[in-house]
């Protein structure tokens, strides 16, 4: 018996064997001189850094008949059994049940082959063979019971960070295991969201979208299959909504009607995501797409009692810190009148129209 765990001190092997969980062996391998009924039992190997393998059951048997088959056997695989009958005799013809019905009947192939593994093949094989010795004719049987092991566990998608806000870098992992006889199996995955392939299979289990808008919302998954396609799964779809970091800017003016001499105040106003709530944002004004009040943690600009030269379109810009996310407001429209000195006051307060020239976003 070896194990293959791949763990090492100083250059040599180091690997702790044990029978019914009792140690009896150091070594990569352990072999077993002269086996006998008494060396029956279930084995297990240990690595330096605590791994252990799945048990292997050994079963030395002193009989006329024994069905061989594989110690393993996961889904995928294909497999042979093999009626084996006793030294110094010679074997006759040889028949197979599983289940107790016959599936291949008498021939002088003493191995049977199963073919590719599935959930189907569990159950339990006998073989009946035919031993003779000299003019002496007998017929024995054995039988085993074959369970089928998952290969691969169903994968699930993560997704990292969450939630997950536009111009994120957004990374979903598909997640499955292997049982320790088959770790070193080879392994490709593919994602999806909506159904339609994002990345076709490759051996990357991650998949890596940059600068998230909210366009790569969707429901997300992933398929995980072996190199030969012989065994393939599929995750569970998982809703993945993109979040806004803050809402679109509103303009907001006051007072809504400027008094003479007074001052009027453009306010921009938005919404930060309750998950985010620390973020840093910054705020400059525009009329008639020139800058007017750089970007700056406040978020109003004021001005006096508007001239006709100051009339216009204004706007606010709102972005993070860095710079990687940004959003406009509509414009609004604010129009000015002569001043004080030149026209009655009633006829010089500021007309203040809200229109929605257009939309930035």
């Amino acid at each position: 018996m070896t194990c293959d765990g791949g763990s090492t001190i100083g250059g040599g092997p180091n690997y702790i064997w044990s029978k019914d969980n009792s140690p009896v062996h150091n070594g990569t391998s352990y072999t077993i001189q002269s086996a006998g009924t008494s060396d029956s039992g279930s084995y297990r190997c240990q690595t330096s850094t605590g791994e252990i393998s799945d048990p292997a059951g050994l079963d030395v048997i002193y009989d006329w008949v024994i069905l061989q088959t594989p110690l393993y056997v996961y889904e995928g695989d294909e497999i042979n059994i093999t009626c084996h009958h006793y030294p110094g005799y010679s074997g006759g013809r040889t028949r197979f049940y599983k289940d107790n019905r016959v599936i291949r009947g008498w021939t002088n192939n003493a191995e049977y082959y199963i073919g590719r593994v599935d959930g189907t093949t569990a159950g339990t094989y006998r073989c009946e063979k035919e031993v003779h010795h000299h003019s002496l004719h007998y017929k024995h049987d054995d039988a085993v019971s074959v369970s089928v092991g998952e290969l691969l566990t169903t994968p699930t998608i993560t997704v990292t960070p969450q939630p997950v806000f536009q111009k994120d870098n957004m990374t979903l992992t598909c997640e499955t295991r292997l049982p320790p006889a088959r770790q070193n199996t080879q392994l490709r995955f593919a994602f999806y969201r909506d159904g339609r392939i994002v990345q076709d299979f490759s051996i990357n289990d991650i998949y890596e979208v940059y600068n998230v808008q909210l366009e790569h919302s969707g429901k997300y998954s992933c398929e995980v299959e072996t190199t030969d396609g012989r065994v393939r799964k599929r995750s569970a779809e998982r809703l993945l909504q993109i979040g806004e970091l803050f809402s679109t800017p509103v303009l907001k003016v006051s007072p809504e009607l400027g008094k003479d001499g007074a001052n009027m105040t453009l306010t921009c106003v938005t919404v930060l995501s309750e998950h985010r709530q620390d973020t840093e944002l910054r705020y400059a004004f525009y009329r008639d797409e020139r800058r007017v009040q750089g970007f700056t943690s406040s978020n109003k600009y004021e001005v006096q009692f508007i001239p006709v030269e100051d009339s216009g379109t204004y706007k606010c810009v709102i972005q993070t810190s860095t710079g990687r996310v940004m959003k406009k407001s509509q414009e609004l429209l604010i129009e000015g009148k002569q001043s004080l000195s030149s026209c009655p006051s009633h006829l010089c307060q500021p007309s203040i129209i809200s229109q929605q020239i257009m939309s930035l976003q």
